[in-house]
């Protein structure tokens, strides 16, 4: 009997050991692809899944102009909840195998499947990003450019959608294609 309950106890804390792991394993995962403040995914998550479409895709990268400006007047906690506004907006205009991503700061990706209202619903969400805030004005750029397999989500497809946005100097929640 006593060593029944000597090997009963051995498995529980070996099965306890393994639960404890797989947690760990979790919460290194989600640390590794996940935005702390937004929730968002992470631009290393988002080049994870991109390397499963198989479909021409549009990456569009989003930023506000100025945000430093703001955290600046307002405050971080400030500039943190209209962050985390433009993430919720974010998670929303997605469909199914479209993916939203937090790159750094104040700046965003999205990577759309490409239709023939990509362009509009671009605008319409840089429009509703642009009114996350009562007591500011925010001025939303956009730099867009097309994907096509097998092209991965590389520093030069990233550095082209940066040249787009770089293009879009009047802030204006334009974009430009490249």
């Amino acid at each position: 009997i006593c060593f029944l309950f000597l090997a009963a106890l051995f498995l529980i804390s070996f099965w306890l050991m393994g639960a404890n792991e797989r947690k760990n394993q979790r919460e290194i995962y989600r640390l590794a692809y996940t935005d702390e403040l937004t929730g968002l995914p992470n631009w290393e998550k988002l080049k994870k899944e991109a390397q499963q479409c198989l479909v021409s895709m549009t990456l569009a990268i989003i930023d506000t102009k100025d945000f430093n400006k703001l955290n600046a007047i307002a405050g971080r906690e400030y500039g943190d909840q209209l962050l985390i506004r433009q993430a919720r907006l974010l998670e929303q205009s997605i469909g199914e195998n479209e993916y939203a991503c937090r790159v750094r700061d104040d700046t965003f990706a999205l990577y759309l499947q490409e239709t023939s209202n990509t362009a509009f619903r671009l605008e319409q969400l840089l429009e509703k990003m642009s009114q996350v805030s009562d007591d500011f004005s925010l001025q939303i750029a956009c730099g867009v450019t097309q994907v096509h397999p097998p092209e991965q989500l590389s520093g030069e497809v990233l550095g082209r959608s940066f040249s787009a946005l770089r293009l879009d100097r009047t802030g204006r929640r334009l974009f430009v294609a490249c």
